[in-house]
């Protein structure tokens, strides 16, 4: 019920058939954005051997999440292209003329174009939390999580455990907001309904 009152029909209808808690807040985001990967040395005009060939990823990700002050719990999609249709050429090329730096010479040997998608799940358990001493720095708090995910697609299909240790204040408030994901280490979505805190 709190979902409906704030997501989009489609994503609302999706989080029905999610395993949701109740008494969890929830919440929904919607990412578009693009990445794009080169070579060390972009003036070259052929492949350089064992690196990276140019890529570019456009992509929109949409999902669902439920979180408290001792666990999270995230379900996403996304859909994007790579290759040309990504436009990351154009984005690259736009964005070293404005900032004067070296143009990307290797993009005519980018991989090909081709449609991508995952379907991504994401959960934090908190291990503990414990108060410190009173201190200047504010620093109150340190809590340990546990933390893993599972994405499947053509995208990045992986399996991940891990753990993250945290210290600040307010922890409770923007639990579930730091994990190990590249590109993605801090989600900003669960530290909007935090009121006030850091770490």
């Amino acid at each position: 019920p709190l979902l409906s009152n704030v997501a989009p029909g489609p994503i609302y209808q999706i989080a029905k058939y999610l395993p949701l808690d109740k008494e969890s807040a929830k919440g929904w985001n919607v990412v578009f954005g693009q990445q794009i990967w080169t070579p060390e040395d972009i003036e070259s005009t052929e492949p350089v051997e064992d690196e990276r060939p140019y890529a570019g990823l456009l992509f929109l990700e949409t999902g669902v999440y439920q979180y408290s002050s001792s666990r999270t719990d995230q379900y996403n999609f996304m859909f994007g292209t790579v290759g040309p249709n990504s436009l990351a050429e154009q984005g690259q090329k736009f964005i070293h003329d404005i900032i004067g730096s070296d143009e990307p010479m290797g993009w005519d040997y980018q991989i090909e174009n081709q449609i991508v998608f995952n379907l991504g799940y994401q959960g934090h358990r908190l291990i503990s939390r414990h108060n410190t001493e009173p201190s200047n720095s504010g620093l109150s708090q340190y809590d340990f999580s546990g933390v893993g995910r599972i994405n499947a697609g053509n995208y990045q299909s992986e399996l991940a455990i891990g753990s993250v240790a945290r210290w600040g204040n307010n922890l409770a408030h923007n639990f579930g907001a730091t994990g190990f994901s590249p590109g993605k280490f801090v989600d900003i979505g669960m530290l909007s309904s935090s009121p006030t805190g850091y770490f």
